[in-house]
This record gives C-alpha cells, sequence and structure tokens, in this order.
C-alpha cells in the first residue's frame, strides 16, 4: 500500500506538500502556484477559513524562502515595463 492510499489529515496532507513544494525548482513552484490558484473555493464561507487551517504549518526555513522570493521579485519597480 502505497502512502497516497493511506487517508491523511488536513495537517498531514499540507506537511506532505510543502515537503515535495521545497523539492520543486522555481519555475515548478510557480506553476504549483498559478494551479492553486486557479482552484475554485472549495465552500462559500470566504478564504478566511482556509487559512485558519495553515496555522502554525510552515516552517522557519521555509517561511524566510517565501520572504526571500517576496523581497526579491515583487518588490522592485521594472520603469522600463511600462
Amino acid at each position: 500500500m502505497s502512502r497516497k492510499d493511506i487517508p491523511m489529515s488536513n495537517t498531514e496532507i499540507q506537511t506532505e506538500l510543502l515537503k515535495r513544494i521545497s523539492q520543486l525548482s522555481e519555475e515548478e513552484k510557480r506553476q504549483v502556484l498559478k494551479f492553486a490558484n486557479n482552484l475554485p473555493p472549495s465552500d462559500q464561507k470566504g478564504h478566511a477559513a482556509h487559512f485558519l487551517d495553515l496555522v502554525g504549518t510552515l516552517d522557519h526555513e521555509s517561511a524566510q524562502e517565501m520572504l526571500q522570493v517576496i523581497e526579491e521579485d515583487c518588490e522592485r519597480i521594472d520603469t522600463n515595463e511600462w
């Protein structure tokens, strides 16, 4: 029986996703993010409820990596872009 056949809790699924995403290249991570952004909401309660499930699931190293990517890619202004 493989791991994917074993029932997993929400926390276990999130942990497994983070583990697998951390092994991807930057471009593959962008593809995963694009895919996730295109998923429809699973309920009508709003997006805030989804974030509550994620509280405490991000390890320090991943958080630092995300902050670094944001600083490098999102806080730059390319005046020639427009």
